[in-house]
């Protein structure tokens, strides 16, 4: 185990060092695997809290502005989702101030929302500006490499990977679900469902992870005779598929589902397409019965009856504050932490624990102009991929079904130990080929010959 910390020392160095001397396709790939590889509880130092995924971006934004600040500003004018995310920290400052904030607080806010959502804009800078059928490539690698993880966990019943990097940094919490500082020493099983997590903090954020990276990968099926290796992109879809499957996360396998459905769907001719969802619709009313026992029943999941109840738990304690909500951590800090106090709830912790919709904490953290903000932030990326499927249907699909799948996961299982944040990352790497490619577009309709050249690279 000393060997395995020590491994993860080095990968945490290495990727320090591709983001402050690496080139764009270093740092693109250091903001990705940073976030996959070191899960929620890992930190560098305590308090003030600061882990290596949050550490690699701050040293990204801090390299850019010191010493590439003219390129930084023309970036930030290029970001096409800067609208979205500034209205999502408007909204939590308001919330912070109308609740009565102080300093620490709007610090807490601003952090909150820095290491959520600008990590994505930090990829997207990267993405801009490397090539995407080089990164693509190394991806598939991995993402076959991140199977192999999840099937030695399956097999041998412990997880070393998670183990190793646990061990070798300090933790935010003494103890979570899996033992202390995250170690486990065996996956956990809910009645049919086996519950690997690999690097994740839960099989759920790992069923929200593999999901998109399955859809960002099922987005080049098309094109891989030409630029890849069909077999190659089968085994990866299979890989990924099978990992998904060992998560046990039933959200992951329905986006995934959803997520095939619309890819192929959208390939076919508008008659082909109408009778197609003619034919979904008429499955799903004749499995909605199914569907609902299914998830009725308490399985180590969510159930109807559980999120019926944190309905009603969410519309009392939204009464009171409708507009601008309770403030940041709310949710986390008065009411889930306290579920056991008299006088703090209306139901118990067995009935409302996790809240497990963004539907939920969203109204009772920041209110209806903080759900304003996401509907803006989300809506804005939803438009910026579908106003250029015409253009760059490959990229404008990616990014459909990422954010699509993202949005639907958000509202069924809520956010679990950073998915949002992982998720995030690949919505921004779409942005920044897709980007890219209209730029080229561009250089191409004043000079044809740069055309050529650009063939002439992609075939070497």
């Amino acid at each position: 185990m000393i060997l395995l910390s020590l491994l993860a020392y080095i990968l945490f160095f290495v990727l320090v060092f591709f983001i402050l001397k690496g080139s764009r396709e270093q740092q693109l790939i250091a903001l990705i695997f940073v976030n996959i590889f070191f899960y929620i509880n890992v930190t560098l130092i305590v308090k003030p809290e600061l882990t290596p995924f949050q550490l690699l971006p701050y040293l990204f934004f801090a390299k850019e502005l010191l010493f590439n600040f003219h390129e930084f500003k023309k970036n930030i004018q290029e970001f096409p989702i800067k609208f979205g995310v500034l209205i999502i920290f408007a909204a939590y400052f308001v919330t912070t101030y109308t609740n009565g904030g102080g300093g620490h607080d709007y610090y807490e806010v601003f952090r909150y929302c820095f290491d959520k959502y600008l990590p994505m804009f930090a990829v997207f800078i990267c993405a801009k500006e490397v090539e995407e059928q080089r990164i693509v490539r190394i991806l598939f690698t991995f993402f076959l490499i991140y199977f192999g993880f999840g099937l030695v966990e399956y097999l041998l019943n412990h997880n070393y990977i998670r183990e190793a990097i646990a061990t070798a940094f300090p933790s935010t919490k003494a103890k979570d679900m899996f033992g202390p500082a995250g170690i486990t020493n065996g996956f956990g099983t809910s009645s049919w469902r086996t519950r690997i997590s690999i690097t994740t903090k839960h099989p759920t954020v790992l069923g929200a992870l593999l999901s998109t990276m399955f859809l960002f990968s099922l987005s080049y099926f098309k094109d891989a005779k030409e630029k890849f290796n069909i077999h190659r992109e089968k085994v990866v879809l299979a890989a990924l598929l099978i990992t998904i499957l060992l998560s046990g996360s039933r959200t992951s396998m329905g986006c995934v589902f959803l997520g095939c459905v619309i890819y192929f769907t959208n390939s076919l001719s508008f008659r082909k397409k109408l009778l197609a969802i003619i034919t979904y619709a008429v499955l799903a009313v004749s499995l909605s019965s199914y569907a609902i026992s299914s998830f009725s029943s308490k399985e180590g999941g969510s159930s109807l009856d559980l999120r019926q109840q944190q309905l009603l738990f969410t519309l009392v304690e939204f009464a009171s504050k409708p507009l601008f909500g309770h403030g940041l951590y709310y949710t986390n800090h008065s009411i889930l932490a306290n579920a056991g106090e008299s006088g703090n709830m209306y139901y118990s912790k067995e009935e409302t624990q996790g809240l497990e919709s963004i539907i939920f904490y969203t109204l009772l953290d920041i209110g209806l102009f903080g759900a304003f903000a996401l509907i803006v932030f989300y809506g804005e990326i939803f438009f910026t991929f579908f106003s250029r499927r015409k253009e760059h249907p490959r990229l404008a699909m990616q990014g459909l079904l990422e954010t699509s799948l993202l949005v639907v996961f958000l509202i069924l299982s809520g956010e679990i130990g950073r998915n949002t944040e992982m998720c995030i990352l690949f919505i921004g790497m779409s942005l920044g080929f897709l980007h890219k490619e209209l730029e080229e577009a561009k250089a191409t309709e004043a000079d044809p010959a740069l055309l050529e050249r650009s063939e002439d690279f992609e075939n070497e």
